[in-house]
């Protein structure tokens, strides 16, 4: 190491850089160096100092002070050869005699309050040598965490107009506490902002740009966020997120960012025809009024999936499988041969328990849609019960207001099973749910020769 009168060196991450000569008459040579490599608010900072003396003279009365230009909070020092302590702001080391070619160790504890770059400026003189100057530099970090973020979004083809959600899932695996994060997500420029769940973090959109604040995520733990937008054009687009934090030390970059591919689709008209072949009845059991639609393929190829809009209801349908430009719609989660029909059942809630109208019906045939399968906790199913008209009623115990999946078929074990749709946000501490065919799931329980279920908390 070179040394000097007015050497000066820099620390970053650990490691010790010269940034200017040494004079040859300098008396002391000064070794630095301080763990861990990486420095945070949240942990100890320790120098140690090796200081040797390097005239054929004694060097009496050596004063060592070292002070720093941000906040820290001291919590040792050690003097191998004399004393140590804390004298007007600085830290002062007094050693009453070193001698020719001595050495001696110099240790330091702290705790850096700030983020930032942390000077440690070290001051040496005696009786025999006037001062000589050297800064020692670390960054300091608010943490160091891997910080990461997952995109969990639609992997087919989706429908213009259609109401598509998508998670944020964002997680630290450590080592420390972030204190703050900012997630920074662009959405298609075709595409229209719905909602942001939850909502109470601070927020900002701008044109496609969506930034989320977040706080305090711990070792282990993740925050999800749930949007939702809406495609108004069929296109090949792109969702991406970004997440960081302010002043952060991350020691894996890879799973900072995220692209995932949106296909958006226009669906196809003219090949399906839809008609009510019952009015609309009051459900004792579910409290829902219940109407059944029939549609038929009227193509000569067979159509992958079906979906019906419903228009003009003015009430809320309780089995929507989605949204589309605001208006709710069905589908028939299986393939419709040419000239096949099948019947669907609406459930929606009206509070006089009497029918308004019949809704306008708009038949489309749409691409395939495999529901990503769910992740989450097996729930006990307590009760399986045939019901006189032939559905199934399943009856579990759940957390209220919790996400519930029906998984379904028609043979065990569920290792294909298929998903029911919409997901349950379960009204009470038990829950009931009826299978009655399409559009929860493919068939009426009656078509098929046997039919198994599991349920599946959401995490």
């Amino acid at each position: 190491m070179e040394t000097g009168r007015f050497s000066r060196w820099i620390t970053i991450a650990g490691a010790l850089f010269c940034l200017a000569g040494s004079a040859s008459g300098a008396a002391f040579q000064l070794g630095i160096s301080s763990t861990p490599a990486v420095a945070t608010t949240n942990r100890t900072l320790a120098y140690t100092l090796a200081l040797t003396n390097r005239t054929s003279v004694g060097q009496s009365n050596l004063i060592v002070s070292s002070s720093f230009n941000a906040r820290i909070s001291f919590l040792s020092a050690n003097n191998s050869s004399g004393t140590a302590g804390v004298e007007g702001g600085a830290i002062i080391y007094r050693t009453p005699f070193l001698g020719p070619g001595s050495n001696l160790t110099l240790t330091l504890n702290l705790r850096p309050i700030d983020p930032g770059f942390l000077t440690n400026t070290l001051q040496m003189r005696s009786d025999q040598s006037a001062t000589e100057v050297t800064n020692n530099v670390r960054r300091v970090f608010v943490a160091e965490a891997d910080l990461g973020v997952q995109l969990r979004s639609p992997t087919n083809p989706v429908v213009a107009g259609d109401w598509i959600n998508y998670r944020l899932v964002v997680t630290n695996a450590g080592p420390e506490l972030v204190p703050q994060f900012t997630v920074t997500n662009l959405f298609p420029g075709n595409a229209r902002f719905i909602s942001l769940t939850p909502s109470n973090p601070p927020v900002s959109l701008t044109a496609t740009q969506l930034v989320v604040q977040g706080s305090s995520l711990a070792v282990g733990q993740t925050r999800q966020f749930n949007v939702v937008i809406q495609p108004n054009t069929a296109a090949s687009t792109q969702i991406t997120a970004r997440v960081a934090g302010p002043d952060l030390s991350d020691p894996v970059s890879g799973n900072d960012a995220v692209t995932n591919s949106l296909q958006v689709v226009t669906p196809t008209a003219g090949v399906l025809s839809a008609a009510f072949v019952s009015a609309a009845t009051f459900n004792p059991q579910t409290g829902l009024m219940e109407q059944t639609i029939r549609i038929t393929n009227l193509d000569d190829a067979s159509i992958p999936m079906s979906r019906v809009v419903l228009s003009g209801l003015g009430h809320p349908v309780v089995n929507a499988t989605g949204t589309n430009a605001g208006l709710p719609f069905i589908v028939l989660p299986r393939a419709l041969a040419p000239g096949e029909s099948a019947e669907l059942t609406i459930e929606y809630f009206s509070p006089t328990r009497t029918a308004t109208g019949n809704p306008v019906l708009s038949a489309f045939q749409v691409p395939q849609d495999i529901p990503r399968a769910p992740t989450g906790q097996t729930v006990a199913i307590s009760r399986i019960q045939r019901l006189p008209d032939g559905r199934f009623l399943l009856e579990f115990p759940s957390a209220p207001g919790a996400a519930y999946t029906i998984l379904y078929n028609d043979q065990v074990p569920l290792t294909n099973a298929l998903q029911s749709l919409p997901s349950i946000t379960a009204p009470a501490d038990r829950t009931q749910w009826i299978d009655g065919g399409p559009p929860r799931t493919s068939h009426r329980p009656g078509e098929v020769p046997a039919r198994f279920y599991r349920v599946i908390r959401a995490q």
